[in-house]
């Protein structure tokens, strides 16, 4: 337990200074890490789970957002057995930074959830217990505007002049449900909407995601598994995500995700060995201009995501899995 408390501390430490990297965090790459849009989904595989997330925006366009996310999350008191306890609790840290122009946003949270059983289908199969969770995480948020990043036609401009940022207490919450056939969610994030004073004061908008999603399986082997996430808030349109992943015995898996009138995915993960994941996504932007039928206007999106995996008790909290070496 305290093992794994200690490594914890040190990958946030190791994560604090490397990260240098989009204002309003957002990554395809939640296909394979639910926890980062759901504080609820924390601790869903019996192991010591990090995940280290890059995603550069937009590229070839200066100013273009960056980003890097950090997530160790774990179960508590697990015994010594390849699935995880009827009820358990989960704990885990996450941090980010995100640049996009002027503006600059930095996060650490403390992240909890708590899960337990419902029913289970099978007594003798532990995959079909059907498990409620319930997260949370709290933490800090700085907001920055680097005014040294401006390029003014007039120099003498006092509007922005001065470097601003702002820090504020931030917290999201989340309910999960999942069992070997379908998981799904719905998180609120932002719960303060506490004022942000940077030049002028504004509020944290409040919003919330629902998510759905199933296993289908092809084979005994070949798992599709289709979903949809939904974002919703006060002022804007819902946006939405419509995505389609397939995974080969957990070694390879591939997967489309379509968010509407924004962008289209494509992603590639594979299990390097027992304790190390890699994925990449490509991105293209489908922003149209105009009404005409110009694709791809804001450049290319590229995305890495690095998953590490500690104290593994078994290949996997659910099902079993292997790895290509």
């Amino acid at each position: 337990m305290m093992i794994r408390l200690l490594f914890l501390s040190f990958f946030t430490l190791v994560n604090f200074y490397f990260v240098k990297a989009q204002n309003s965090l957002y990554s395809g790459n939640y296909l394979w890490n639910y926890a980062s849009i759901n504080p609820a989904a924390l601790g869903s595989e019996n192991a010591l789970d990090i995940k280290m997330n890059y995603r550069r925006q937009w590229s070839g366009i200066e100013g273009a957002p960056n980003s890097f996310s950090f997530l160790a999350q774990s179960p508590l008191y697990q015994n010594q057995t390849e699935v995880l306890s009827p009820t358990y609790h989960a704990t885990g840290i996450e941090a980010y930074y995100n640049e996009a122009g002027l503006w600059s946003e930095t996060a650490v949270y403390a992240r909890y959830a708590y899960h337990l059983t419902l029913s289970q289908r099978d007594e003798w199969n532990a995959d079909s217990r059907l498990r409620m969770s319930f997260g949370a995480s709290f933490g800090l948020k700085t907001i920055g505007f680097d005014a040294s990043k401006a390029t003014l036609h007039n120099p003498n401009d006092a509007a922005i002049q001065n470097n601003q940022q702002s820090t504020i207490p931030d917290a999201n919450i989340g309910v999960w449900l999942r069992n070997d056939r379908f998981f799904g969610g719905f998180g609120v994030y932002q719960l303060f909407e506490n004022n942000v004073n940077i030049g002028q004061s504004n509020n944290l908008e409040r919003y919330y995601n629902l998510t759905a999603g199933g296993n289908i399986h092809l084979s005994e082997n070949i798992v599709l598994s289709p979903s949809v996430l939904m974002n919703i808030n006060k002022t804007t349109d819902i946006s939405w995500d419509m995505n389609t992943k397939i995974a080969y015995n957990d070694l390879i898996w591939t997967a489309i995700n379509y968010r509407h009138k924004r962008a289209v995915q494509t992603f590639l993960g594979t299990r390097i060995t027992s304790w190390l994941d890699i994925a990449y996504s490509y991105e293209f932007s489908t922003f149209i201009n105009n009404n005409e039928n110009n694709f791809n206007l804001l450049g290319t999106t590229n995305e890495v995501l690095l998953g590490i995996r500690l104290f593994n008790k078994s290949s996997n909290s659910d099902n079993k899995r292997n790895s290509i070496f």
